[in-house]
C-alpha cells in the first residue's frame, strides 16, 4: 500500500520539474516518510493567500494524516494526533471542494478508494459493536468528502441507534432517493455492506409497525446479497460482531477517545 502512495506522490513531482518550490517541499516531505512535518507545512499554506485554493495542500495533507493515523504513538505532538484519522477525511474533503475542475482527481482516485474503504471498514466494525457514536461520527465524515449514499445511508442508522429518529430518518431517505434510481451502482468500497443495511432498516421499519414499507426494504436485501450472500445468516452476524469486538479492541490502541469527539457537524 505504501508503494502505491509513493507512486502517487512521485509522478507529480517528475512531470512538473518547474512547479511551485513550495509545493515540491510538501511533496517530497510525504515521500521522505517526514508525515508530522508534511502536515504542519500543509496547514502552513492553507492559511496563506498564495497557496490556500491548491488542491495539492489538501490532498497531501489528507494522506499525511492517514498514514500518521496508523501509528499515532511515533509523534509527540498531541494537536497532530489527536484525530488523525478524521483530518484524512476532512482534508479530502476539502481537496474535492478546491480540486473543482477535477484536475487532480484522477490522480488520486487509488488514495481516496483506500481512505473511503478503511473509513467503511471502521464505520462498520463500531456499528457492529453497538458503538454507535463512533459509527455515526466516522460514517458522517467519509460520506461528506466521498459523497456516497450507501455511507450516508449507514450515517442515518447510526443516528437511529442514537435514537436521533428525525435525523436518523432523513439520511437513510436522503440516501435511498440516490440507491433507488435506476442503474444505480455502488462503489467497490461499500456495496458489500448494503444487503446489511437494508436488512437493519427493514429491523427498524418493522419495529415501527411499517410493515408494508419493511417488506419493501426486505425485497431490496436481494438485489445485494451477491456481495454479502450470508447476510440473513444469524451464526454468520454472530461472528462478524465477535470479530468485530476483537478488531475494536485492537483499534483502540490507535484511536484516542477524542478522534471522536463530534465537534463538527
Amino acid at each position: 500500500m505504501r508503494k502505491i502512495f509513493l507512486a502517487i506522490a512521485l509522478l507529480p513531482v517528475l512531470a512538473f520539474a518547474q512547479e511551485d518550490k513550495k509545493i515540491q517541499d510538501i511533496k517530497f516531505l510525504y515521500v521522505d516518510e517526514k508525515y508530522d512535518k508534511c502536515i504542519s507545512k500543509c496547514e502552513s499554506l492553507s492559511d496563506n493567500d498564495s497557496y490556500s485554493r491548491n488542491p495539492l495542500v489538501y490532498i497531501y495533507g489528507s494522506m499525511a494524516y492517514f498514514e500518521v493515523s496508523k501509528n499515532p504513538d511515533k509523534y509527540k505532538d498531541e494537536e497532530l494526533t489527536k484525530k488523525p484519522f478524521r483530518n484524512a477525511m476532512k482534508w479530502a474533503y476539502k481537496f474535492g471542494r478546491k480540486d473543482k475542475k477535477n484536475e487532480y482527481a484522477q490522480e488520486f482516485a487509488e488514495f481516496l478508494k483506500i481512505l473511503k474503504d478503511s473509513a467503511s471498514k471502521l464505520g462498520q466494525t463500531y456499528y457492529l459493536t453497538d458503538n454507535f457514536r463512533n459509527a455515526y461520527t466516522i460514517y458522517k465524515d467519509a460520506e461528506k468528502f466521498s459523497n456516497d449514499p450507501v455511507l450516508l445511508m449507514w450515517k442515518g442508522l447510526s443516528e437511529l441507534k442514537k435514537n436521533n429518529i428525525a435525523g436518523g430518518e432523513m439520511s437513510v431517505k436522503t440516501a435511498l432517493e440516490e440507491i433507488n434510481k435506476a442503474g444505480f451502482e455502488p462503489s467497490e468500497e461499500t456495496r458489500g455492506t448494503l444487503a446489511f443495511a437494508f436488512k437493519e432498516w427493514a429491523d427498524y421499519l418493522s419495529n415501527k409497525g411499517e410493515y408494508s414499507e419493511a417488506n419493501a426494504a426486505k425485497k431490496r436485501i436481494e438485489d445485494y446479497k451477491k456481495w454479502d450472500p450470508k447476510v440473513l445468516e444469524e451464526a454468520e452476524m454472530a461472528k462478524r460482531k465477535a470479530k468485530a469486538k476483537e478488531q475494536e479492541n485492537i483499534i483502540r490502541k490507535s484511536f484516542r477517545s477524542e478522534e471522536f469527539d463530534d465537534d463538527e457537524e
